[in-house]
């Protein structure tokens, strides 16, 4: 599945950011890459929760389980040393 992001991880100084595509806007300021790219990942299922507001309890489970794994891909490539 391909994900279209809105939002980007930049590195300014020794920080990393998270921001809107644009990078006009700062929505999470990190130590490292991997807590921005965490809060990346949460904007994102957040995102999902919303746009499936109302929907029946099948697919309720079906995106959470989803987000789940997208969580634990991103935290794995992160431990791999792929995401930084």
């Amino acid at each position: 599945m391909k994900v279209e992001l809105e939002k980007k991880i930049v590195k300014r100084g020794n920080k990393w950011l998270v921001t809107n595509q644009a990078g006009t806007e700062i929505l999470g300021t990190h130590d490292n890459r991997a807590d921005a790219v965490r809060q990346l990942a949460a904007i994102e299922a957040s995102k999902q929760r919303r746009r499936r507001k109302g929907s029946d309890m099948n697919e309720e489970i079906r995106l959470m389980k989803i987000e789940e794994e997208i969580r634990e891909t991103a935290n794995k490539l992160i431990d791999e040393g792929v995401w930084r």
